[in-house]
C-alpha cells in the first residue's frame, strides 16, 4: 500500500512540475510575435512626470481602463518624448502634447508590456490616440 501512495505522490509531483512556468491568465504576455499590446478605454487619471523622470525622457503616466472583456482590461502607460500622441477630435492631425490627454477621454494606446502582475499592466506607450 505504501508503494502505491509513493507512486501516486510521485506522479502528482511530476504533473505539478510540468505545469510550472506556463504563462496563462493575467501573467501571460499579450504581445504576439513581437507585436505591441493594445488597449482602448477611458482615461481614469493622468500624472505628469517628476523632474527626475522628465530628465530620463518621461512626460507622465496615463491610467487607461478598458472593458473587462478585453484581453488587457487596464493599463498604466508611461508616455515618453518618443510616444506619438494624436488627437482625432479634428481628424488625424499632427501629434499633440501630453497635456492634451485628459481624464474621461476615450483613448487607444499601443505599448510593450513591462509588468503584468496582475493589474494594471505597466507599460511604455509607443502611441496614444485620443478618440472623439
Amino acid at each position: 500500500m505504501s508503494i502505491g501512495i509513493a507512486v501516486l505522490l510521485l506522479l502528482l509531483f511530476a504533473f505539478f512540475i510540468a505545469g510550472c512556468g506556463q504563462t496563462t491568465g493575467n501573467n501571460a504576455s499579450h504581445a504576439k510575435n513581437g507585436e505591441e499590446s493594445y488597449i482602448m478605454g477611458e482615461v481614469v487619471e493622468t500624472t505628469k512626470a517628476s523632474s527626475a523622470e522628465t530628465a530620463k525622457g518621461a512626460l507622465g503616466t496615463v491610467d487607461v481602463e478598458g472593458s473587462r472583456s478585453q484581453e488587457i482590461p487596464e493599463a498604466l502607460v508611461t508616455v515618453t518624448k518618443d510616444t506619438k500622441i494624436v488627437d482625432e477630435h479634428n481628424g488625424s492631425g499632427p501629434p499633440v502634447t501630453f497635456d492634451t490627454i485628459k481624464e474621461r477621454q476615450t483613448v487607444e494606446a499601443w505599448f510593450d508590456v513591462l509588468s503584468s502582475a496582475p493589474k494594471p499592466w505597466y507599460a511604455t506607450a509607443s502611441k496614444v490616440v485620443i478618440r472623439p
